[in-house]
């Protein structure tokens, strides 16, 4: 985690639209965030190790993430309803999800950097919800280069300073139609609660929103 400022931190929420009285319960929800979201965010591997054996594996979730992966979205399917092979692909892309955080990578193969893209998400919303925003707002220079806005300042304050690149590619991706209607097939809400709730599910929601449409097979 990134070392915190908190006096900017606080000068980013003013200027988002936080009011003064919401700013201290508003970096606690920053700088302490739910169990679930810390997976990737802790340097500590025996941290890591006790909080990923507190998540148990979900056959039919793992089911419904499969045909959606597979682009066959299909929220009435079940655990009993897949073949074999499909539980031990849908099996390999739950463990993918849940102890190998979203690589912002097409493939499950390529090695995942130290970035959660629930925790970026959930991180968001905490923003959005305290500046009585819908929408999380940041902006880039014309020409290009490094993004900025009082949102991005304040989530900046709270996540890797290195990862700027990765974490720009996740606000961007959230924000696009086929994340809100993935979301919508995997029944996730839109609040920071939600987030938290369902961690494994907002990774892969990231993770397919960023990828092309799957060709039809002849």
């Amino acid at each position: 985690m990134a070392v915190l400022d908190v006096p900017a931190l606080r000068y980013a929420l003013e200027k988002s639209g936080v009011r003064a009285e919401l700013i201290p319960q508003t970096i606690t929800q920053l700088t302490l965030p739910p169990i679930s979201l810390r997976v990737s965010a802790s340097d500590y591997p025996e941290i890591e190790s006790a909080i990923k054996s507190r998540v148990k594996f979900d056959r039919n979730l793992a089911a419904r993430m499969f045909r959606l992966n597979a682009g066959r979205p299909d929220p009435e399917v079940t655990w009993t309803k897949l073949t074999p092979l499909e539980r031990k692909r849908a099996k390999r892309l739950w463990h993918w999800a849940v102890y190998g955080p979203d690589s912002l990578t097409t493939g499950m193969q390529s090695r995942p950097p130290k970035i959660d893209s629930s925790l970026v998400l959930y991180c968001m919303r905490v923003i959005c919800e305290a500046s009585g925003q819908s929408r999380f707002k940041f902006r880039r220079p014309e020409g290009g280069g490094p993004p900025g806005g009082p949102m991005w300042r304040a989530l900046a304050e709270v996540l890797p300073e290195f990862k700027r690149d990765s974490i720009a590619e996740i606000v961007t991706t959230s924000r696009k139609k086929k994340f809100a209607k993935l979301c919508q097939s995997l029944g996730l809400g839109r609040a920071s609660r939600d987030i938290s709730l369902n961690p494994a599910t907002f990774r892969v929601a990231i993770a397919l929103a960023r990828r092309s449409r799957p060709r039809k097979r002849q």
